[in-house]
């Protein structure tokens, strides 16, 4: 889009000052004081004036950043008055005339604006954030039925909102894996906030890579009961474990990987074990056998 250079506005014929800030420029190029513009909408006429009397083109205006600076200001003066006025908690009166009442009243409080349905983009115009809704003692999962994960992002969740709105483990599969680790930035260390438990984290059925990308590692999993059992779930081979968590000589044994009817009533490979297991030093022989509990 290119500016057309002009000396007035075409529809006050006022001349532009060289400081003027509130234009409107159409695809066109054509530029008029954005006041201008917005009263030829309200009388339904949108497009440039200059355009459309010669070829009949309803081309539509760019009402430029000034515009959008108002309405972000707009929004944030509300959310300032709003935090800077005490919600008023209704008396038993006032409960009950809105219960036997015929007519629906208007919504006063986020929980009324969700529960009449209202968009998210609504509330964020009439000045309400995510700390409303912890103000207000809504549950996660309430919100979660009503709204996507996509829009409650763009309204403002973060995780500290999430938690203490009660977000439980089974909810992070709302979850793309961009959303929960680049969006939310999560950690091993917030998830275990959850008191996950190991079947828990294996139902969300990460990869042994993003497993690790979370920051989990071996001693995590030991803290959380890692075992040849509990591990099963997760459905990781032998030589993920190693190449992901590497864990020492001890640690496999202590988790139960040395022991072969564990292993083999969880459902590891006995053979896979063998191969990728470190090597236990045995009396006799030539000291390289890995040392099975038969």
């Amino acid at each position: 889009m290119t500016q057309t250079t002009t000396d007035a506005c075409a529809i006050c014929h006022a001349k532009f000052t060289k400081s003027a800030t509130n234009l409107a420029i159409y695809d066109c190029g054509h530029t008029f004081h954005l006041s201008c513009v917005l009263k030829n909408a309200k009388l339904y006429n949108a497009s440039c004036i200059i355009c459309n009397g010669v070829q009949n083109l309803n081309l539509k205006p760019n009402l430029g950043d000034d515009r959008n600076i108002a309405i972000k200001s707009n929004i944030q003066a509300r959310i300032k008055r709003r935090q800077m006025t005490p919600a008023v908690e209704p008396n038993w009166f006032m409960k009950l005339m809105s219960a036997i009442s015929p007519f629906n009243s208007p919504p006063q409080t986020i929980t009324d604006y969700i529960a009449a349905g209202y968009k998210l983009s609504d509330l964020t115009r009439d000045g309400f954030t995510p700390a409303d809704c912890v103000q207000a003692k809504m549950q996660w999962s309430t919100l979660r039925k009503q709204y996507s994960m996509a829009h409650l992002l763009q309204f403002g969740f973060k995780w500290k909102e999430m938690t203490e709105m009660g977000i439980k483990s089974r909810n992070l599969n709302d979850f793309t894996w961009s959303q929960l680790k680049h969006g939310l930035g999560i950690t091993a260390n917030d998830l275990l906030k959850l008191n996950m438990n190991l079947q828990e984290l294996a139902d969300l059925e990460y990869s042994p890579h993003q497993l690790n990308d979370l920051g989990f590692n071996w001693d995590t999993f030991v803290a959380m009961g890692a075992t040849v059992e509990t591990l099963a779930a997760f459905k990781l081979t032998t030589q993920d474990i190693k190449t992901y968590f590497n864990p020492t000589v001890h640690q496999w044994q202590a988790a139960g990987f040395y022991d072969k009817n564990r292993l083999t009533k969880s459902g590891w490979s006995v053979d896979e074990v063998i191969r990728v297991l470190p090597q236990s030093s045995c009396r006799g022989g030539d000291g390289r056998q890995l040392r099975l509990t038969f």
